[in-house]
């Protein structure tokens, strides 16, 4: 019996093996962190190509495209919009999957990072009131807690013509 080797056997199972197990030979680009002040700081699993990231990034200032200079370190990628990052505003980081590393591993899927800078310390409103709005008490109850989305005043207050102590989140009225 007469055995034939077919050189294309062995090249076979490796592309079967390279497509089936890729991901674990050649690890696909990663977004690790990111970090946003007076510019963007993206950190990558892997050092990334600057020409793919520059085509790859979007950032948005309230749905505006920004302009800005980037500067790459190793796995970090800073970009700095020109007019900075300012308050007030609604911001939106896009990555597209033509990001790629120094070896051309790309990212698998986009990555969208999004963040605002606008002012949260307006007026509290009332979240939940117990007993509930216009329940119907048969007994006094042991104690009426009123919950504020927020607390501004840095000491409780008691209003003592109507015996309410606002303390924390939480206000309660006491007798």
């Amino acid at each position: 019996m007469r055995h034939l080797y077919n050189p294309l056997v062995p090249v076979s199972i490796f592309l079967v093996l390279l497509v089936s197990c890729g991901e674990w030979f050649l690890p696909p680009l990663e977004v690790v962190s990111i970090a946003a002040e007076q510019n963007v700081q993206i950190v990558f699993s892997a050092s990334p190509s600057p020409e793919s990231i520059k085509k790859a990034f979007t950032m948005t200032e309230d749905s505006q495209t920004l302009s800005g200079d980037f500067s790459f370190n190793g796995k970090k990628v800073i970009f700095s919009p020109v007019n900075g990052i300012r308050i007030n505003r609604e911001y939106t980081i896009t990555l597209s999957t033509v990001a790629e590393d120094q070896k051309g591993n790309s990212l698998l899927k986009e990555y969208i990072y999004r963040f605002n800078t606008k002012d949260t310390t307006g007026a509290p409103y009332i979240v939940s009131i117990t007993p509930a709005n216009e329940s119907n008490i048969i007994t006094q109850p042991e104690k009426i807690t009123i919950v504020f989305s927020k607390w501004k005043m840095a000491e409780p207050i008691q209003l003592a013509c109507t015996g309410i102590l606002f303390m924390g989140k939480a206000g309660m009225i006491l007798r």
